[in-house]
């Protein structure tokens, strides 16, 4: 599977966020802190394996791992199906 990250960085002083783009490539692309991540995130507040993307049947998944969990589109979730476009936050 191929993802497309977008790392909101820092509120700039016009209002919006700094960001950048990361593309990862990999069957399941776990986020977190730990090395083993595919997407690696320094905030401590994430766990060492915070979340996990997978595909079934064409559709992308995320499962949340240990007792995290993280919002798509502003709704707190465990596990949810995602599209293109949706926003996910930890």
């Amino acid at each position: 599977m191929k993802v497309i990250i977008k790392h909101l960085l820092k509120k700039t002083r016009s209002g919006g966020y700094a960001q950048r783009e990361e593309v990862v490539k990999a069957p399941n692309i776990r986020f977190g802190r730990g090395s083993k991540c595919e997407v690696h995130l320094t905030d401590p507040r994430v766990l060492l394996l915070h979340l996990e993307i997978t595909e079934r049947s064409g559709e992308l998944y995320l499962i949340s791992q240990g007792n995290s969990d993280f919002q798509v589109n502003g709704q707190i979730s465990t596990k949810a199906s995602v599209k293109p476009g949706d926003k996910i936050q930890l």
